[in-house]
């Protein structure tokens, strides 16, 4: 029987993936060590079934159902193991009963960090027999909703204060885990309408949202993503009260959410593809015009284009149009007139099976793994290092120090890339490219990846867990 040594050293690169990123390697703590084990006793007996199996009996067993943390127990030697009260269970830690339910419960897990419009299009490629190309470069019309929550910042100094009396780091942690309880509320509601209305939520920027509506025709995708507004501003509004109700501050009177529609035309672009990392972004008319119509927005209102009103009219949407004096205090604003939605007399037309459903289910059909791969470059190095290791994506949340780093990339004039162009998208590709070379030395992260009217951003992150060391602020001025 090999040593488990010798058995880590003959993985596969995929299996050893999450084993040696960043500090994880480093910081093998016991909780690790069991999920390392547990890969080992079940490959040797696959090896030779006639082994006996090393967990039955009393060789690893739950002591306590009831305690945080997890021991683990020797018929001959009682000693004990504590694992980190924040970690799982041993018993919680899931079984790979088959490749085959490991490779469909990760593909799942990775199509929720996948937009939509990205999973469609490699299950295109792979129908048609092709493998996914970098960079990307595709022109849609459709609609696009910006989503913000107001008084965020406000809700969290007001936390960081309640708990000041304490130690920093503990006043820290204690705000951190009530606004991770209501935002990640009311983000999961949001997402919820977002796929009951057939959109598409392409990214998230703090507190904001940014969803893509397209469908057979733009007339459709503005109703939709208009009426999905609608149900958001009412959705969340009630949430937040209900939380109030139970205990959680005066949510409903700090927080509002303000939401701009827009439509037109829609560039979706995807970058990267080495370093097993990718990033997709939209921009055009129709984000822009959206986000002009959440600026102009006040607390609880939604806010569309004209474009967007004339492609409602079918609905008998209820509307008031905003006046120049509200018009001047937001810069930038086109000629054009913007609307306060407050209703719809009729509803959109919606499909028997949302868009994400007819994903999902194709995804369950298709045996290609080159789709699980595709994927796996849009989840974040973190996330995708607890799957590769066992664990549940949820052990990366946690409150810690991190060193941010914002990127702007200007063309040689300083002056934001113009996208019509076709060259602009081949040294868009060769510069995010050369970005991922420095972090994949430095262990960063890319954790933004946006194109709006200030130009294309970047925000990257250094100390995510499995990637975090002593030294990040020096990684972060070497990178």
């Amino acid at each position: 029987m090999p040593s488990i040594l010798e058995y880590a050293s003959w993985l596969s690169e995929r299996e050893r993936k999450g084993w040696t990123t960043g500090a994880y390697y480093k910081t093998l703590d016991d909780f690790h060590l069991v999920l390392l084990c547990r890969k080992y006793t079940q490959d040797i007996q696959k090896i030779n079934p006639a082994l006996e199996k090393l967990s039955s009996g009393n060789y690893i067993e739950r002591i306590d159902n009831g305690s945080s943390g997890t021991s683990f127990e020797n018929a001959s030697n009682p000693n004990e193991v504590d694992v980190h009260s924040n970690s799982k269970t041993f018993s919680e830690i899931p079984e790979e009963d088959t490749e085959g339910g490991e490779l469909a419960e990760q593909t799942h897990l990775f199509a929720k960090f996948t937009c939509s419009y990205k999973i469609w299009d490699f299950l295109q490629q792979v129908e048609k027999g092709q493998i996914a190309s970098f960079p990307q470069n595709d022109m849609i019309d459709g609609a696009f909703v910006f989503s913000d929550l107001s008084g965020f910042s406000k809700l969290c100094e007001s936390y960081v204060d309640k708990f000041s009396g304490r130690h920093s780091a503990e006043a820290m942690a204690k705000a951190s885990e009530k606004l991770n309880l209501v935002v990640n509320s009311v983000f999961e509601l949001q997402i919820r309408l977002v796929d009951l209305y057939n959109g598409d939520v392409v990214n998230f920027a703090g507190d904001a949202l940014f969803v893509l509506f397209h469908a057979d025709d733009i007339a459709t995708a503005a109703q939709r993503a208009a009426a999905c507004a609608l149900a958001m501003l009412d959705g969340v509004a009630q949430r937040l009260k209900a939380m109030e109700e139970m205990g959680m501050d005066e949510l409903d009177t700090q927080l509002f959410l303000h939401i701009g529609v827009g439509a037109g035309k829609i560039r979706c672009m995807t970058y990267g593809g080495e370093f097993d990392k990718a990033e997709f972004v939209a921009a055009g008319p129709a984000l822009t015009e959206a986000k002009d119509c959440g600026e102009l927005a006040k607390c609880g209102e939604a806010v569309i284009s004209e474009t967007v009103l004339n492609l409602c009219k079918p609905l008998s949407p209820d509307v008031a149009q905003i006046g120049q004096s509200r018009m001047a205090g937001v810069d930038g604003l086109g000629e054009t007139n913007y609307y306060v939605l407050n209703s719809f007399k009729e509803q959109p037309k919606m499909p028997e099976v949302t868009a994400r459903q007819m994903l999902l289910n194709r995804l369950r059909n298709c045996d290609s793994g080159e789709v699980e791969e595709a994927m796996r470059r849009f989840v974040p190095h973190s996330i995708s290092a607890c799957v590769d290791s066992g664990q549940s994506p949820k052990e990366a949340e946690e409150s810690r120090r991190v060193t941010i780093m914002f990127i702007r990339l200007l063309d040689i004039e300083c002056e934001p890339f113009d996208y019509s162009k076709a060259e602009t998208v081949q040294l868009l590709q060769k510069c995010i490219l050369e970005i991922y070379a420095m972090l994949h030395r430095y262990e960063g992260t890319v954790s933004r990846f946006q194109i709006d009217d200030k130009g294309t951003v970047l925000k990257i992150v250094f100390g995510f867990p499995l990637m975090a060391h002593e030294d990040d602020p020096v990684r972060y001025v070497h990178a």
